[in-house]
């Protein structure tokens, strides 16, 4: 994106963050804090995820919605480190700037 880029592909680029941000703001902020860095900082190279990495995060999202059903299932006293893992892979795929607004809300909602 550059300046004097179209008004649509503003508005998707920015609808894009935003849901970057929604998924970000269901993670746990130990997550977003300490995000794992699994596959490349693909933000580096391009404005927008490829269907690649789309994939990828919705299998990890499937995998965090298995591991949480596991754990509901099979409660102990202390909450599964594979649910933490999990939600800090989703973490490090996410552009880092919508890690940092969601973390910001959350603190403003504390």
């Amino acid at each position: 994106m550059k300046p004097g880029s179209p008004t649509q592909a503003w508005d998707l680029y920015q609808a894009m963050l935003n849901q970057q941000t929604a998924i970000a703001r269901l993670l746990d902020i130990e997550a977003l804090e300490d995000p794992a860095q699994r596959l490349p900082q693909w933000w580096k190279w391009q404005e927008i995820m490829d269907t690649g990495l789309i994939a990828q995060m919705a299998q990890e999202a499937y995998h965090l919605i298995a591991c949480c059903a596991s754990f509901e299932a099979n409660p102990t006293a202390s909450s599964s480190p594979v649910i933490g893992c999990s939600q800090r892979v989703i973490a490090g795929m996410l552009q880092p700037s919508t890690r940092m607004v969601a973390m910001g809300e959350m603190a403003k909602a504390s």
